[in-house]
């Protein structure tokens, strides 16, 4: 098992999506983003810095040597693959290309929307020569700012999602992103791998998804089994509150999917659609029926909570009785005192039945974001309080 499940966030300097944020938020340790050290301050919405200050989820991660690294061996493709490459991404002919979404949204009026920009400082000075030299880049064009380097979309995809992974491997970290993606982009940042990609020549090397891959999507299915539907409206706050309250019932899920997924990777599935039904039918075999015993777990020792007060309750009259004529007190503060103190019982027993049984699950996390999060309707918050009261969990 991996020492620490610490995400580095690509393509982007900033979070796009808050939703998505939160998710990874339920299941990652931290999550790291590539900042270069002169971009200045960020622009992070309200839930990235109460993630950052308050959970100390958020990291920024600097590239380095990373950048010269990576940029040797795009040196490299560009010897060999100079002009295939000229012949899809040649900057002087963006006549063909398609909008880039982000940079639509988010770019300075202006700057032309069919190019993606990246920061000067996620590469190596070289590189950034030699792809404007074979007319592979344009520097600027983000509102006449020349720390920008323009390129064709996929060729800025695919060089940020590299660097993510340079960097990730340095760092002890995995690459994450929002993004819709092939998952051929990164895995290796070999040359083979990066041609792949570029040129769509699948026969360079064998595109079955990584181990990480797979435990992600996995991780994405029982999560989302889970938790609400509109996870942008959950507080984060409340997100906050439960990986503080709950650090050992993550870190046993962690294991546990972890373990699950090893015999998946041995399938070698290459296609993503066959690869989604081995998951939900690992879901299905193998998480769900473990939410479903703990829940059985947790209901029984209800029963025998409610039974037991049942019981404390028929019993006190005939003890207090004894009592009254032993000591000559008064019955009703007898009763009542024995109620107390019986129920206190009752109740400290099934905390601790409950929690036992939250200690040994392996899924226990899954079912404490079922329970904690908060539901949709006011009906629902009354339930859900009640039920937090009664069984603690």
């Amino acid at each position: 098992m991996p020492v620490s499940y610490v995400g580095l966030y690509y393509p982007f300097i900033h979070f796009k999506d808050d939703a998505w944020l939160k998710l990874t938020a339920l299941y990652w340790d931290k999550m790291a983003r590539i900042v270069p050290k002169e971009y200045g301050q960020t622009r992070d919405s309200d839930t990235v810095k109460q993630l950052r200050d308050e959970l100390g989820f958020i990291e920024n991660l600097a590239p380095g040597d990373e950048a010269i690294s990576l940029g040797e061996t795009f040196l490299e493709l560009l010897q060999e693959h100079s002009d295939k490459l000229q012949t899809r991404y040649n900057v002087f002919h963006p006549d063909d290309w398609p909008v880039a979404p982000h940079t639509q949204e988010n770019a300075p009026s202006g700057t032309d929307p069919r190019f993606a920009y990246v920061f000067y400082e996620k590469m190596w000075n070289e590189l950034r020569d030699a792809l404007e030299q074979t007319g592979l880049a344009l520097p600027g064009g983000r509102g006449g700012d020349l720390r920008w380097v323009g390129m064709h979309p996929k060729l800025a995809s695919i060089y940020t999602a590299a660097l993510a992974e340079e960097m990730a491997r340095n760092w002890g970290c995995h690459p994450v992103t929002d993004e819709t993606r092939d998952h051929l982009a990164v895995t290796g940042c070999t040359l083979e791998r990066l041609a792949q990609a570029l040129l769509d020549d699948v026969n360079l090397v064998d595109p079955t998804p990584t181990g990480q891959e797979i435990e992600e999507q996995m991780v994405r299915l029982a999560i989302q089994s889970i938790v609400p539907e509109d996870i942008a409206n959950v507080p984060t706050k409340q997100i906050i509150e439960i990986r503080k309250q709950h650090p050992g019932e993550l870190a046993n899920f962690q294991e546990y999917v972890h373990k699950l997924v090893t015999d998946l990777e041995e399938l070698e599935i290459k296609d993503p659609k066959h690869l989604e039904l081995h998951l939900q039918v690992a879901f299905d075999k193998h998480i769900q029926p473990k939410l479903e015993e703990l829940r059985q777990a947790l209901e029984f020792a209800g029963v025998k909570s409610t039974l037991g007060a049942m019981n404390v309750s028929m019993t006190l009259p005939s003890v207090a009785a004894v009592a009254v004529g032993l000591l000559g007190l008064a019955s009703p503060i007898i009763t009542v005192a024995g109620i107390a103190f019986g129920l206190t019982t009752v109740l400290l027993d099934h905390k601790k039945a409950t929690a036992n049984a939250m200690r040994q699950s392996p899924v226990a996390y899954l079912l404490r974001l079922e329970k904690d999060l908060p539901p949709a309707n006011l009906l629902s918050w009354v339930a859900h309080d009640t039920r937090k009261f009664f069984f603690g969990v």
